[in-house]
């Protein structure tokens, strides 16, 4: 009976081993939550606040691991220095046969439109606000608008997660982060 209970323990360790291997490791699973920012949080935290189009992505290493240094051509600057490119550091990444994922990272391709706030991550260029929350996609309506997915302006509901995205212009979102900035005043 106890040979048994001993084999059966062994084979849960086996398929463990096994599930940790093929899910890229041996390290323990890590959890992440993110917390819902205002577009009001965004804009305060944010040290700029640009409209701008991937036309790089490098894969390097990082000190955590994998990531991005992603090379944007800015087409406006809503809060910061107005600099024609910049560099944003993006967690994740692929070198070699080794990839580092990481959950919350927004995921971009040359060519995608992004409104990004950015904080400064030193002599590495930038680093985005609330993972994907500091990094909104521009999608094309079929009638030609451009339109963001947006946080809330003002702090959002206490429910986890409940943070309503609501599909709107590029230039109304550009407007309520000039409102924000007077608001609170440039950092």
């Amino acid at each position: 009976m106890m040979a048994g209970h001993g084999c059966a323990a062994r084979q849960a360790v086996l398929v463990a081993a096994l599930l940790s291997s093929l899910m890229g490791g041996t390290t323990p699973g890590r959890a992440a939550t993110v917390v819902p920012l205002s577009l009001a949080d965004l804009t305060a935290h944010a040290t700029t606040i640009v409209d701008a189009t991937v036309t790089e992505i490098r894969h390097v290493v990082g000190p955590s691991g994998a990531e991005r240094q992603v090379l944007v051509q800015v087409g406006a600057t809503w809060k910061g220095d107005a600099i024609e490119t910049r560099y944003v550091r993006l967690a994740g990444g692929t070198i070699g046969r080794y990839e580092t994922r990481v959950p919350g990272a927004p995921h971009v391709e040359v060519g995608d439109r992004l409104i990004w706030f950015l904080g400064a991550a030193g002599d590495r260029g930038h680093a985005v606000i609330g993972l994907h929350q500091g990094a909104m996609p521009v999608h094309r309506a079929p009638d030609g608008r451009a339109l963001v997915l947006s946080a809330p302006t003002a702090s959002p509901p206490t429910a986890r997660g409940a943070t309503p995205r609501v599909p709107r212009r590029v230039e109304s979102l550009a407007a309520d982060v000039r409102r924000l900035l007077t608001r609170v005043g440039p950092e």
